[in-house]
């Protein structure tokens, strides 16, 4: 008589219960790993801000009717910058009317010894050491919103610069001014740099 275990059918059952087994222990080795995680605290992100102030926002700078040759008159605009980002600031102009080419104009930077004062007045300026005069020319001749004026230099939080307008219509205007008119707008804007 021979032993289970020799026969042919003692093997191939000894080979299933063997297989099961080492099956097993495999599914239990795939699903008992050990693990760990590590997270940030939450992150946050903010844009910066671009942004202007004037002390005459909105204002009209100038009312000039009835003009004679020799008038002139000047207003300044005290700009400050309250943006988070460093930023260039430009300046233009809109003109329309037919006295803008016969009326000059000049741009100056500069500063106040402390508050700008009341009405766009120009009490205390005081023009920049150098390349104070950003513009000098007819009225009509405004840099447009295409091609501004360009500030020098970087703005950061709290800069703060003043502007001195000056209009005249000049001694030697000739005949063909009187009578006639002329509008003008003045527009300073940022953008980060």
């Amino acid at each position: 008589m021979s032993h289970a275990f020799s026969t042919l059918r003692g093997r191939i059952a000894i080979s299933v219960v063997a297989l099961a087994i080492l099956t097993a222990v495999v599914g239990l080795a795939v699903f008992s790993a050990f693990s760990s995680t590590q997270s940030s605290s939450t992150n946050k992100f903010t844009a910066g801000t671009v942004a202007l102030t004037t002390n005459g926002t909105g204002s009209v700078l100038f009312n000039m009717p009835n003009m004679k040759p020799g008038e002139s008159a000047s207003e300044c605009v005290q700009v400050t910058y309250t943006g988070t980002l460093n930023a260039k600031v430009q300046m233009y102009g809109t003109q329309s009317g037919e006295l803008g080419q016969y009326l000059t104009s000049s741009i100056v930077r500069g500063t106040f010894p402390g508050e700008a004062p009341a009405n766009n007045a120009c009490t205390g300026f005081t023009a920049d050491a150098s390349g104070s005069e950003l513009f000098s020319g007819k009225l009509n001749e405004l840099p447009s919103s295409s091609s501004p004026l360009e500030d020098p230099g970087s703005w950061s939080t709290n800069s703060v610069h003043v502007y001195k307008i000056t209009v005249t219509l000049p001694e030697n205007a000739p005949e063909a001014a009187e009578g006639q008119s002329a509008q003008a707008a003045f527009t300073w804007q940022s953008t980060n740099s």
